[in-house]
């Protein structure tokens, strides 16, 4: 895992800051360099590159299509919440990475590690513990 995202992660807390508009134009070039050279489009991209990039990029030439600062707040919390569940209960989950790879938690999940933290969060999770009787 990269350096920023473990020193989070060990105190409970993953804080997603907004990047610059500068911040997300090297975002941009990195991705574009990656794609002129063949290579994997988020292959220099650290964890925290990539949520940023997730939430803060544009994805449409019309801003107006871009999605809205609710959503994007709404995927910000999903975000926060399933780094801090998939480190924090990663033996609760199932989570086996032996190894990460190039530092980075997303490098090193695999769909069966989503699947599992999907069962987990319906059937497992603390707030599902809280609440038996469901929604």
């Amino acid at each position: 895992m990269n350096n920023f995202l473990v020193n989070t992660l060990s105190s409970n807390q993953l804080i997603i800051p907004q990047p610059s508009e500068e911040d997300l134009a090297v975002l941009q070039r990195r991705l574009e360099n990656a794609q002129r050279h063949q290579t994997e489009d988020f292959a220099e991209f650290s964890d925290m590159d990539m949520i940023q990039w997730f939430l803060y990029s544009s994805k449409h030439l019309d801003k107006t299509r871009d999605r809205t600062s609710r959503s994007t707040a709404v995927y910000k919390r999903e975000l926060e919440q399933f780094c801090s569940y998939i480190t924090n209960y990663a033996v609760e989950i199932g989570i086996d990475i032996n190894e990460i790879k190039e530092g980075s938690l997303f490098k090193s999940l695999l769909p069966y590690h989503i699947r599992l933290y999907q069962e987990w969060l319906i059937n497992n999770s603390p707030y599902v513990k809280k609440h038996p009787e469901g929604y």
